[in-house]
């Protein structure tokens, strides 16, 4: 045998080796996402006991892979000096709630709302000029998007809906902000993943959904929550019974 066939053979070896090992290891990936047999049906059982059923090709036969999310609220100084302006401010406590006024404007800071208003009276909405005024004031997230159906300015999340998350947005004849109100945090993509599965709230599933109920469809989302240790972004899910949709995690 010359040695050319010889290099052909090793090389036909090398590429069937090469095929063995990624099969492997996608089928040892696969079976790390895999659920543990039975728990699937256990779902099912559960729902059904409090009078809920499910779409059987809903349920999940193994887990989703979700980037971990961070939120943060703003800086109120931040959020004063491109609100307000520069100028020496005076905050005024009114109730639960922190006031910044000027003389033609005013910021109001409460829990996790922001609200903030001028003289100027608003023009028809324009979700494109909208988008770019929220950009060029300081509050862009990335993921952003104008939700013609609300009116409000909303966030996806590697293309994943944030609940929890609006701005309302007024613009003035010139494209200047005449008011805005909503919540807003800052997000931040950990760049690590985590396993879940919509399994994990069933709990909230039997809570959220009236008995009755039979789940037609799920989407996945993020939902975001102010506490008193500050935002919290927790993986959801929207789960419809019959077209209504039911926030649950």
């Amino acid at each position: 045998m010359n040695w050319s066939k010889i290099k052909n053979i090793m090389i036909i070896i090398l590429v069937l080796i090469n095929l063995f090992l990624l099969m492997n290891m996608a089928l040892g990936q696969f079976a790390s996402q895999a659920l543990p047999e039975g728990v699937g049906e256990s779902f099912e059982n559960l729902l059904e006991k409090s009078g809920i059923t499910i779409k059987a090709s809903l349920v999940p036969s193994s887990y989703e892979t979700r980037s971990i999310v961070s939120a943060a609220a703003f800086d109120i100084d931040y959020l004063t000096e491109i609100f307000i302006g520069k100028q020496t401010i005076s905050y005024v406590s009114e109730g639960d709630s922190l006031v910044i006024p000027a003389d033609d404007k005013k910021l109001i800071i409460k829990g996790e709302k922001m609200e903030f208003t001028t003289l100027k009276k608003s023009a028809p909405k324009v979700g494109r000029d909208i988008l770019n005024a929220v950009k060029e004031l300081g509050l862009g997230n990335d993921g952003m998007y104008y939700d013609p159906m609300t009116g409000y300015v909303k966030l996806k999340i590697d293309s994943v809906s944030a609940e929890g998350v609006y701005l309302d947005v007024y613009l003035d004849e010139n494209g200047d902000i005449a008011s805005l109100s909503g919540v807003w945090p800052k997000i931040k993509i950990t760049g690590t993943d985590a396993k879940v599965s919509l399994i994990g709230a069933i709990n909230s599933i039997c809570t959220q959904l009236p008995g009755g109920s039979h789940i037609t469809d799920i989407e996945k989302v993020y939902l975001c929550q102010f506490t008193d240790d500050g935002y919290k972004v927790k993986n959801a899910w929207r789960v419809y019974n019959q077209g209504r949709g039911y926030l649950c995690w």
